[in-house]
């Protein structure tokens, strides 16, 4: 069910998909609800989502044959996630290593690639927030 939906929203508003539900942190689908969790850092994108929300869910119903209700949640932030970047803070000779990580990882992303087929930029540096 999840894919097939998933191939639906890509299909039928593909720029949505790249932008908005690439961004999503995790997608559930229970028996008749389907939740994007998205990070608080990504309140626009959630706008975008709610804005969004009678296309997903009669998408939702055409594939699943029944009524599917699609909502967004704020996703909590792990206790790791915001550790990691604090102990790796001190090794300054390791920060160039990882901007280019970053560089690399956010270049690999669909939803930077979207942005720069729509917006034609040259990425020089990444910092992690």
């Amino acid at each position: 069910m999840k894919d097939a939906f998933l191939a639906e929203v890509r299909a039928g508003k593909s720029f949505f998909y790249n932008t908005v539900v690439a961004q999503a942190q995790r997608i559930d689908v229970a028996a008749d609800v389907i939740t994007f969790a998205f990070l608080p850092t990504h309140r626009a994108l959630r706008e975008q989502f709610d804005d969004t929300r009678a296309w997903l869910e009669t998408t939702a119903a055409r594939v699943a044959g029944r009524r599917i209700s699609v909502t967004a949640v704020q996703a909590a932030t792990s206790a790791s996630a915001t550790a990691a970047p604090a102990s790796a803070a001190p090794a300054t000779p390791d920060k160039p290593a990882a901007v280019r990580d970053l560089r690399a990882e956010a270049m690999s992303s669909s939803a930077v690639q979207a942005m720069l087929e729509v917006f034609p930029a040259e990425i020089r540096d990444v910092e992690e927030m």
